[in-house]
């Protein structure tokens, strides 16, 4: 765990070394031992009561460690050979302090503000919609947040654009024993490398903005102090998340956050496109945890939503068209797939009239591309 010294957050972990456990009996002798276990058998041992509040460890040092690029750099100063406790862990600090120097890992104590790269609106909030449809926010040893895509030939589009924009990940790719499913990409971001995208997701979400609100006061925390306060604990977080989880319907869902850019996030996230040789194309958005928020941007964009199914917004006709324009400027993923959905709606035929044998064979060939890319 970084440690803090003068406003400045050192990389590297700070730690007592070589405990010693000690006990004192009323007969005035005394006990200690590095380990626990010796000690209380001691006291079985001698059968004389012990005075104050029995066994206490005290330590025996502080050590030094860190590991950057496979070297390691370790450092251990006894209190003993220093003198006092305090002067061991001044010469133990003074040493890490000097090493993250030297790495160029040392910080300042201070809450980093936005990226550059992502000062303009219409990124955060495309992040906030995909990361509302496809994202993750979990709470183990540290902060964890994740995105997903699934995709069988090659690396999606939306995947490499998060590495750019969000650096410091690790990518995983999970393969499925079947093979109708095609592999999932995953990137995930542990600590202090979660804090641009959680800032997105709370700043500019809807769905997990909560799920955001609750982890983003204890990365704030790390960023002035070197390290986590977990409060009641990681478990309590961790059940407080699952229930937020849990209660996608009942999310307030604030309108003026449903932007063009935010809308063109989740429908890369959770939408699809179909259509065929005729003039019929449509497109859908689904979200079945969170059947409102469809409400909500059909009020924005039109389209239908079943009665049958209220998790599923459908989107044709006229309206697909003045929609498909409107995310275009913002798509990552599915831009291709607008592109061919546009180009079909252009070649429409007025009514009454037949269509031209090359413009068929044109919708024939955009109609198997577009169920090519769907399952690429």
């Amino acid at each position: 765990m970084p440690f803090v010294f003068d406003g400045f957050v050192y990389a590297g972990c700070l730690v007592p070394i070589k405990t010693c456990y000690k006990v004192k009996f009323t007969d005035g002798t005394s006990y200690s031992s590095i380990c626990e276990e010796k000690v209380k058998d001691e006291i079985t041992r001698r059968n004389i009561p012990v005075r104050g509040n029995g066994i206490f460890a005290k330590s025996a040092g502080w050590g030094y460690r860190l590991i950057n690029d496979k070297r390691q750099y370790t450092k251990s100063i006894q209190n003993s050979i220093a003198g006092t406790e305090e002067k061991a862990k001044e010469i133990t600090m003074e040493y890490g302090r000097k090493v993250s120097d030297e790495l160029r890992l040392t910080r300042k104590a201070e809450i980093p503000p936005c990226p550059d790269h992502l000062k303009e609106d219409w990124k955060r909030e495309y992040v906030a919609g995909f990361f509302d449809g496809d994202g993750s926010v979990e709470v183990g040893s540290s902060i964890k947040l994740s995105i997903k895509q699934s995709q069988r030939i090659g690396e999606p589009a939306v995947i490499r654009r998060f590495k750019d924009w969000f650096p410091r990940f690790k990518n995983y790719v999970q393969m499925s024993k079947k093979a109708s499913h095609r592999p999932c990409h995953k990137l995930e971001w542990n600590g202090e490398p979660s804090y641009s995208l959680l800032m997105c997701s709370e700043d500019y979400g809807i769905i997990k903005r909560a799920q955001s609100a609750v982890v983003r006061p204890l990365l704030d925390n790390y960023f002035l102090s070197g390290k986590y306060d977990w409060g009641l604990g990681t478990g309590v977080l961790s059940e407080h998340l699952s229930t937020l989880k849990e209660n996608y319907a009942g999310v307030e869902i604030n309108s003026t956050r449903l932007t063009d850019a935010y809308i063109s996030g989740l429908f890369d996230a959770e939408g699809c496109i179909s259509g065929d040789s005729s003039d019929y194309i449509q497109c859908s958005i689904s979200q079945e945890s969170c059947p409102r928020l469809l409400i909500e941007i059909q009020k924005r964009v039109g389209g239908n939503i079943p009665p049958s199914n209220p998790g599923k917004l459908r989107i044709f006709g006229d309206t697909l068209v003045q929609f498909l324009r409107r995310i275009r400027p913002y798509s990552i993923q599915k831009l291709s797939q607008i592109d061919l959905a546009l180009e079909c709606l252009k070649l429409r035929c007025a009514p009454g009239k037949r269509l031209r044998d090359e413009v068929r064979e044109r919708k024939q060939e955009i109609a198997r591309e577009l169920k090519r890319l769907k399952r690429i």
